[in-house]
């Protein structure tokens, strides 16, 4: 289940809980997944077992790294595949929109992983068999959860370039039935974790590779977040009409600070969490990616919620109670005069 739930919604939890029962830590998880970039030639410079914060990985490294999970270990595809997965009651979609039956499906797509951090903004790693052979397309740095998919899909589409007469290589039992092509002409990777010209990626993930400029800002907090998605335009929520804040609430979900708890209702009066708290305190400011969790709690953080709780609390915006944070108290209107306190002090 743990694989399933780190490959299909992201979650970093579980990621952590994995690289533990590994390695022992995660420290000693990261060093050996720096380890096994060296190896494999890639550029990278992992700082975490998740990617929730940043750490550094080139777009071609990533398409390295997908190629050989595939090749040495094919079954991965077996979960990647899945459209979602149902955990303690409630159902996670995929966030690669690219499987059959998805809203961008594209035929043949079979994996392989999202990742969102402000940093890297919108990260797909993609892989299909197409025409025999398998293609491994990797996209950093789009503007948004759309383009990051359109992108995608027209990556297979674009005419291969030429490569260089190169000796057939001799088949290896690890080899996959298809061949497996790249997006991207094949270079010889530098061995060395120190990246030239680094992209911050979004997980301990992300794979083969060309990359799209960005063209706006700020992604939401985490791709995740069902129930935190911006709006465009003016929402149309259905139970705010007369309310006394309905100006605000249309204004604020406008600028993508806040969000239904579906798409069409809003909930006015129902009371805010402290990790909603921080995720909107996270869209207002621009907030440098420190790392403030490692309280006894940090695993009651939603998935959707976990680069805010990490930003603000590094921020010194959010504070815990002894050594809890308590993500998902509700917030009282003291700690909202508190919190607002501290926004103004540290925009000032």
């Amino acid at each position: 289940m743990l694989l399933r739930l780190i490959l299909i919604p992201s979650a970093s939890a579980s990621c952590i809980v994995m690289a533990e029962y590994i390695s022992g830590t995660e420290a000693a998880f990261v060093q050996r997944m720096n380890e096994t970039a060296k190896r494999l030639g890639m550029t990278a410079e992992y700082k975490n077992s998740h990617g929730a914060h940043v750490h550094y990985l080139t777009a071609r490294s990533q398409a390295i790294l997908v190629r050989s999970f595939i090749q040495r270990f094919p079954q991965i595809l077996n979960y990647t595949s899945l459209t979602g997965v149902t955990f303690n009651g409630k159902w996670y979609s995929n966030t690669n929109k690219l499987l059959p039956g998805l809203a961008y499906a594209y035929d043949g797509v079979d994996g392989f992983k999202t990742g969102t951090i402000s940093a890297a903004v919108y990260c797909l790693s993609a892989t299909a068999v197409k025409n025999g052979r398998r293609i491994i397309s990797v996209v950093m740095r789009s503007s948004n959860d759309r383009t990051r998919h359109t992108d995608s899909r027209a990556l297979p589409e674009a005419p291969e370039p030429t490569p260089a007469p190169t000796p057939t290589p001799t088949p290896t039992p690890e080899a996959t039935a298809a061949p497996i092509t790249t997006a991207v002409p094949e270079e010889t990777p530098e061995s060395t974790t120190e990246p030239e010209s680094p992209e911050a990626t979004a997980v301990p993930e992300e794979s083969p590779a060309a990359t799209t400029a960005p063209q706006e800002s700020e992604p939401p907090a985490a791709e995740e977040a069902e129930n935190l998605t911006s709006n465009a335009g003016v929402p149309s929520f259905t139970d705010i009409q007369g309310h006394w804040a309905q100006s605000y609430i249309e204004k604020s979900a406008q600028l993508g600070l806040v969000s239904g708890v579906t798409d069409t209702t809003f909930a006015p009066d129902r009371t805010i969490t402290r990790q909603e708290m921080m995720v909107m305190i996270d869209r207002v400011l621009e907030l440098p990616d420190v790392n403030g969790l490692g309280f006894a709690d940090d695993g009651d953080i939603a998935i959707w919620a976990l680069n805010s709780a990490a930003r603000t609390t590094g921020a010194g915006i959010f504070q815990g109670s002894g050594s809890k944070l308590l993500p998902k108290a509700a917030a009282t209107r003291a700690e909202a005069a508190t919190v607002l306190a501290e926004v103004l002090d540290y925009a000032a």
